[in-house]
């Protein structure tokens, strides 16, 4: 093969090579751009979802404030972002507290003073410590998927 041959087939194999590389790099830059599409898709959906929750939680919270305390014996806070639990120490009567998918990092002790409470729910919150008091009427206490430490 002549010098010319060999100089005009390492042309073809560089160019090759520079096309292969600026395609990889196309590529990438193509897969981040639906990334970050994804990403903001996502966000923006999460988004609404807090929102909408926000929405059924104050129409919780006004319904709790105007609510007989003697006739509620069920509460659900699930998914209502809550980071801390709302007041409810007057339900003297209130067997069951669904406080799953919160952002729940503590809770009051207070929280299981009642000796009506049977039956809790915690799971999923950013739980890391939880105390009961001795007294406490409680039979089933979920805290899976917390933050908890022994």
């Amino acid at each position: 093969m002549r010098n010319d041959e060999k100089e005009s087939m390492l042309r073809i194999k560089l160019l090759a090579l520079l096309c292969f590389m600026f395609l990889t790099t196309l590529s990438q830059e193509t897969k981040d751009i639906k990334v970050n599409n994804i990403d903001t898709a996502y966000l923006a959906y999460k988004q609404k979802l807090k929102e909408e929750a926000l929405e059924r939680r104050t129409a919780l919270e006004t319904a709790l404030a105007g609510a007989n305390a003697d006739t509620v014996y069920k509460v659900n806070l699930r998914g209502l972002y809550y980071e801390e639990l709302p007041g409810l120490s007057r339900f003297e009567r209130l067997k069951i507290l669904n406080a799953e998918n919160n952002e729940l990092i503590k809770i009051s002790s207070k929280a299981f003073d009642s000796d009506s409470l049977k039956w809790i729910s915690f799971s999923n919150n950013q739980l890391e410590k939880v105390r009961f008091s001795r007294s406490t009427a409680l039979r089933i206490v979920k805290l899976n998927e917390n933050n908890l430490k022994s």
